[in-house]
């Protein structure tokens, strides 16, 4: 009994370490709690409910961040930052409302426009199909649907000599 007792005590610690470094969601923490010898799963999987029920693992706050910086900095799609957290392990469920919430199609829409315009500004002396041909392929691998690319290239209004007209 004070072995298991002894050895939930320095998981819990290695759990907070670990979250004191950055916020992990319960699956990220489970992953490296399970990465220590002699540890069983269960005791692992006990210690992290604990800590989501005291809210110490916050996977709301986590996909808020995750879908701010995305959309603010990384300029990513909504797609693409679907794909990163469910990979984190977080619940579609507070992902399809944190992407309601905090990144609307609209805002999808202007973060294309955003990196188009940013792209753009690299490409002097370019020919306008090369200048579309290669935003468009930017923002394809940062997720952005077709329709997005279609409206984006011509939002940005991409001239024949390859000049931006900023109406």
């Amino acid at each position: 009994m004070n072995y298991e007792h002894d050895q939930e005590a320095k998981l819990r610690s290695a759990a907070y370490r670990a979250l004191s470094y950055r916020a992990l969601t319960a699956k990220e923490l489970r992953e490296k709690l399970r990465k220590r010898k002699g540890v069983q799963f269960d005791l692992i999987d006990q210690v992290v409910q604990e800590l989501a029920d005291s809210h110490q693992i916050d996977e709301e706050a986590i996909a808020e961040d995750v879908i701010r910086r995305g959309r603010d900095v990384k300029l990513i799609s909504r797609r693409m930052l679907r794909r990163d957290l469910l990979k984190r392990g977080i619940d579609r469920y507070i992902i399809e409302n944190a992407l309601i919430e905090f990144y609307s199609e609209e805002q999808e829409h202007e973060t294309a426009v955003r990196l188009a315009r940013k792209k753009f500004r690299t490409m002097h002396g370019l020919s306008a199909d090369k200048v579309n041909r290669r935003i468009g392929g930017a923002l394809g691998r940062k997720g952005f649907p077709s329709y997005v690319i279609a409206k984006v290239l011509y939002d940005v209004n991409l001239g024949e000599d390859g000049s931006q007209d900023n109406n």
